[in-house]
């Protein structure tokens, strides 16, 4: 297949993906957004995680009913005066993950993410160019997935995306000129943003062998912690908003389910990734019940099913979700449902398994006006990682300004440039 030249406007240059066959998906070959002078470029790569590549998506009759694209597209830039690999000096490599909601396009448009849209490209380009950060490989991925984020795991129902990122990140090695290559998780970084500064963190702590450094900005660190510290008891004070989101009363405490009647609405409840902003709380519950407690009817027990949000079957929408929410009617935690969602918690993994970070610097960024108890959140990972004397954390709260909420995106558009700084300081050449 040859390679088509396409003028975009005048400065931009798309060359048209060619098949590869590098790593264990078929992949595109980039297109390459060519601008002059002292500036970077943007390559977009398309991968094919279908039954021919590496299994993204759950074998067919085993996973999600909804309509999943194993085409995934990534976006990397590469800093001025970026070569091949073997035609000059490599670079370190920092990935930076999408937050719940992906690039809030379905998968199969590509479209410019929000790093990109913020101006990521161009604030890379002028700190570079003014020596403030080394010239580094700044690469993202899109995996969006129907519930609206993945949460980088793995389970047969939602997909395999924790290895789909791993994946990834090998095929940068080796397709790009990156110096981890050669140096290893030495001059690799990993950072994100809501969601995806969840995922960075998580992936640092289960693969150090991969990551130098790693950064949050607004994660959902400590959902599952339900102690009240801060005035925040985890996934039992977003119960009540869900509920409300989907015109339910929860039944009174105790009550068990001898009224079918009764219990049948809670069935029915169901989320909304069309129109995100009609039930935010119940979209990010049930993106993290697929990710964390997803139902599998071959394997659930009977106290699974109490607990298995499936309209289809209670009479509404005909879309089965396939999860298992970790409260019930009452808005109480269901246990058996809770302790698989504690196991995803990042603050009880970095409490259980506290080496993990020894020999990984992380930073993290929390905004004091953040939805979803944000702000608690990394409040009690920060308080939790001081008192298992974690000493490679560094940690900031910004308050942004009058009339300037630091919700998750302008958070990131305003500490973006401390977050390349900081991976640039801690990145192998």
């Amino acid at each position: 297949m040859g390679r088509k030249l396409i003028w975009v406007g005048a400065e931009l240059l798309l060359a048209v993906a060619i098949l590869a066959s590098s790593g264990c998906g078929r992949r595109l070959d980039p297109v390459a957004v060519v601008v002059a002078g002292d500036s970077g470029e943007v390559k977009l790569f398309t991968h094919d995680y279908g039954p021919a590549g590496s299994a993204l998506l759950p074998a067919s009759g085993d996973g999600l009913t909804l309509t999943e694209s194993p085409l995934r597209t990534s976006k990397t830039y590469v800093p001025p005066g970026y070569r091949d690999k073997g035609q000059g000096q490599p670079y370190p490599v920092l990935f930076l993950l999408l937050d719940f909601g992906g690039n809030g396009l379905p998968s199969a448009v590509v479209d410019d993410d929000y790093y990109f849209e913020i101006g990521l490209k161009e604030i890379a380009d002028s700190m570079i160019n003014a020596g403030v950060i080394r010239p580094m490989i700044i690469a993202t991925i899109d995996l969006y997935n129907a519930y609206g984020g993945s949460w980088y795991t793995s389970n047969s129902i939602q997909g395999f995306y924790e290895a789909a990122f791993v994946d990834f990140v090998q095929y940068t090695d080796t397709a790009l000129n990156a110096a981890s290559s050669q140096l290893g998780r030495a001059s690799r970084a990993i950072g994100g943003v809501g969601m995806g500064g969840y995922g960075a963190l998580m992936l640092a702590m289960q693969r150090p062998d991969l990551f130098a450094s790693a950064s949050s900005i607004n994660g959902h660190l400590a959902f599952a912690q339900t102690s009240g510290k801060y005035n925040f008891r985890g996934i039992t004070d977003w119960a009540p908003k869900v509920f409300e989101e989907n015109f339910v009363t929860p039944l009174p405490p105790g009550y068990t389910i001898t009224n079918a009647v009764a219990v049948l609405p809670f069935f029915k409840m169901t989320p909304d990734i069309k129109l995100p902003l009609r039930k935010p709380y119940t979209n990010l519950v049930f993106s993290m019940a697929a990710a964390f407690s997803p139902f599998n009817p071959a394997t659930a027990t009977y106290s699974d099913s109490l607990s298995w949000m499936n309209p289809a079957m209670a009479g509404g929408a005909a879309q089965d979700w396939k999860v298992s929410l970790p409260f019930i009617w009452t808005g109480d935690i269901w246990p058996d449902v809770y302790g698989k969602w504690l196991m995803f918690d990042a603050t009880q993994f970095m409490l259980d398994f506290p080496t993990q970070l020894s020999n990984v610097q992380v930073h993290i960024e929390a905004g004091t006006s953040s939805e979803f108890n944000i702000l608690e959140q990394n409040r009690i990972f920060h308080d939790a990682a001081i008192a298992r004397g974690i000493s490679t954390l560094s940690y900031h709260e910004f308050d942004g300004y009058d009339g300037y909420p630091t919700t998750r995106r302008r958070l990131l558009s305003e500490r973006i440039r401390e977050i390349l700084k900081f991976h640039s300081d801690n990145l192998g050449a």
